[in-house]
């Protein structure tokens, strides 16, 4: 009896020293961690989670049971052709065909690139960018309208709230497919995938967004990302120290458009961010990889085309004209930083005058003529 007593002692006096060494490591914000899931809205009835469920469990040989519909379901052409049609949804927003299989949907705070199946693929609904939290009730009544089939994928660009403020909504709503031992897919899992670079994530995570808007899927180890969607092969390229350190640009390959998040604007200079990792030229170096991309018609406007982080479509020769901008913006204040001129000097020399009226729905020139002046005199202009 003695000894069953003291066996009972010792288990318990080692159960609180757990206790109380796993209550001193682990820090309160992990435990609070599994709050915030629960805070994730769910847009989707309880009778479609209860299908998707079902879909999962049993998979059938109908891959796509919840997306395999006629192209009747569209309410836009399903291979327009520019200038095509525009659909408008509200005073801001509306969405317009771009090539192939790639539309733009403008007025969601930043432009949403979307990747939708037609009658010959089946995989859904890719998005690049989602947009801001404000809007992602209009934005997500717009693709409903679209098209019925699911949100599968969200690539972010960057960390901007502009460009991932909904992602807790559009990734919500949709769901990802899941597959068998033998790798087919077989059914759907509640949430789409959200792929970044792995800094997007971790400046989310730092930030307090709830974790159902961080990225699911992310790359580091290398400068690319590449998968195949609605049949179409995709590129995910990292443009290191640009506007950020963690920016990328997505390269749909069969439609010949390039979505490239704010490394590229038609309206405003670059908005970059010194203390996030960016830098002049980064930037500078980022659009020049974006023209090794794209490639102009013969005689002609077109070829490939660009969809700006805002603004409107462009082409190469828009790209071309940027570039040309953001280096001569550069190489003026570097002489002036080589000068040892003062930053209100600097300014006082008007180094963007010619570029005022095209770049300055942002950053106002002063303010983007101080970024690249801090840019270039930290660690003697090498940013």
């Amino acid at each position: 009896m003695v000894w069953s007593r003291s066996i009972f002692n010792s288990f318990f006096l080692v159960s609180s020293l757990l206790i109380v060494n796993i209550s001193v490591v682990i820090p309160p914000a992990v435990y609070a961690q599994t709050d915030l899931a629960l805070l994730c809205p769910d847009p989707n009835l309880e009778a479609e989670a209860s299908d998707s469920q079902a879909v999962s469990n049993f998979p059938t040989l109908n891959l796509f049971p919840l997306d395999n519909r006629e192209p009747e379901a569209f309410t836009i052409e399903a291979d327009p052709q520019l200038p095509g049609q525009i659909s408008r949804f509200t005073e801001d927003l509306y969405l317009l065909p771009v090539q192939g299989n790639v539309y733009v949907l403008m007025g969601a705070g930043s432009n949403i690139s979307l990747q939708i199946r037609n009658q010959r693929t089946e995989d859904g609904v890719l998005l690049v960018d989602a947009g801001s939290a404000e809007l992602s009730d209009s934005v997500l009544t717009a693709i409903r309208q679209i098209t019925t089939a699911r949100i599968r994928t969200i690539i972010n660009t960057s960390d901007d709230d502009q460009h991932t403020g909904g992602n807790l909504l559009l990734g919500q709503s949709g769901a990802k497919l899941v597959t068998n031992q033998a790798g087919n897919n077989n059914g759907e899992e509640r949430g789409a995938a959200i792929i970044a670079r792995e800094e997007v994530m971790i400046r989310m995570v730092v930030g307090g967004v709830e974790d159902c808007g961080w990225p699911n899927r992310t790359y580091s180890a290398y400068s690319r990302l590449t998968l195949s969607f609605n049949g179409e092969g995709i590129r995910i390229l990292h443009m290191p120290n640009a506007i950020t350190d963690g920016d990328s640009i997505v390269h749909f390959r069969g439609s010949d458009v390039v979505s490239t998040g704010d490394i590229f604007n038609t309206d405003r200079y670059p908005p970059i961010d010194l203390e996030k990792g960016g830098s002049i030229n980064g930037a500078v170096a980022a659009l020049n990889e974006l023209l090794e991309i794209t490639i102009p018609a013969l005689k002609n406007e077109g070829g490939t085309y660009v969809i700006p982080g805002h603004g409107r479509i462009a082409d190469e020769a828009d790209v071309s004209e940027y570039r040309d901008m953001a280096t001569l913006v550069r190489d003026r204040i570097q002489t002036y930083v080589e000068r040892g001129m003062s930053l209100e000097e600097v300014q006082a020399m008007r180094p963007t005058l010619e570029y005022d009226g095209r770049y300055d729905q942002g950053l106002s020139p002063d303010a983007f003529v101080e970024i690249v002046y801090q840019s270039l005199s930290q660690a003697g202009g090498s940013q």
